[in-house]
Order: structure tokens, then sequence, then C-alpha cells
């Protein structure tokens, strides 16, 4: 065996998730935490700077023109800085909500056996969802045949309901990918088991499913 750690090694990555495993955590875990360290909570920090910024600024001008004007210019003031400060916490809540939607996802651990699921992963500014036939290759590294990009255009749907029921008339099914798609399993949010009768029109079994790719 080698000195060294290789994390593509499925027996080094299986050391590493008991040890994590024991601390009371998870690759899913240290992975989702570090995303909402470099990304969710930089941009919700944002957020709240962008709401607060405009209702602080009105709150300095209206404190200077009531210094220069009638007691009621000093009330108006005073509710441009509360205005200001209901800002500010909305924006805290917003970055919470973040951070416990992080926190419940990454708690989920998906469901990752061979079979047609409908599976979640990051995009460029939305959720990426996508129906196929998802198989392990090796380690953590697993490919969605005969994938196909699910876009909403009606009412939401839960996907726990769209699994079971197929598309409906709220989601469109994009064309099928012509090659598999690879992907990793700490990339997938969620990994829906999706009913094989109900989606049939959409994502047939592919021909010789089970043997290996």
């Amino acid at each position: 065996m080698s000195d060294s750690l290789s994390l593509s090694d499925p027996h080094s990555r299986a050391v590493l998730e008991d040890s994590l495993l024991q601390q009371g955590r998870s690759l899913r875990w240290v992975a989702w935490t570090g995303l909402y360290a470099v990304a969710v909570a930089p941009a919700a920090a944002d957020a709240a700077a962008d709401a607060v910024a405009p209702a602080a600024a009105d709150a300095v001008d209206a404190d200077a023109d009531a210094d220069a004007a009638s007691p009621g210019a000093a009330a108006d003031a005073d509710g441009v800085a509360a205005d200001a400060a209901d800002a500010a916490a909305d924006a805290a809540d917003a970055a919470d909500a973040a951070r416990q939607t992080i926190t419940r996802r990454i708690k989920e651990e998906p469901d990752m056996r061979d079979g047609l699921k409908i599976v979640v992963t990051p995009g460029s500014y939305w959720a990426l969802t996508q129906i196929g036939w998802l198989r392990r290759l090796d380690g953590d590294e697993y490919e969605l045949v005969g994938a196909r990009t699910l876009r909403r255009v009606g009412a939401q749907v839960p996907l726990a309901q769209l699994a079971a029921e197929g598309p409906g008339d709220s989601i469109k099914v994009q064309p099928t990918a012509v090659e598999p798609e690879e992907i990793h399993r700490l990339l997938i949010r969620r990994s829906i088991p999706a009913s094989e009768s109900a989606w049939a029109k959409w994502c047939p079994k592919p021909a010789g499913w089970g043997d290996a790719p």
C-alpha cells in the first residue's frame, strides 16, 4: 500500500470516511461546508450589504436634513434608520436560511444505488436537475446514462412527486445526452429513485443495463 493517501482510491477514501464519521462528520459535510464558506456566505454578505447600504444612506441624509430642519424631520430620520435596521435583519435572515438549506442538504445522503434517478447537482446560476440511469464507475465516480435535463415550465412540483409520476405538464424534458455524463458523488445534492414505468416514454432502460460499463 502506498505511503500517501490517495482520495481517488476507494480503500483510502473509505478510511477517511470512517475517520470523519467517528467525528460526527462526513465527506459531504466537509465538501459542502467548504462551499458555504467560499461561495454562499460571501454572497449572502454581499446581499446584506446591498440591502443595507441604500437604507443607511437614506438615514444619513435624513439625519443631516433633520439637523437643519424641524423636529418632524428628526422623526423621519429615525424612521429611515429603523428601515435600515429592518433591511439588515432581513439580510441576516436570508443568510441564515441559506446556511440552514446547505446544512439540511449535506445531512441527506443521496441514494447512490444503480438505477433510474432524478439527480440534482450545482449549476452555473441554478441547480441542475436531470433524470437518467445512474451507475457507479469506480470509487466516487459515477455516470448518468441517457441523461435528460428537466426544466420547469409550469407550477413547481416536489421532486418526490416528479420521480413517482413523471413530468406531467409542468416539466419540459430536454433532449437526451448522446454520451454518458460523468458525475462525482460529492457533487450530487440529491439522488431520488424514479419510477421506471412513469418515465418509460422519456427514459427507457438502456440496452444491456446491469452489465459492467
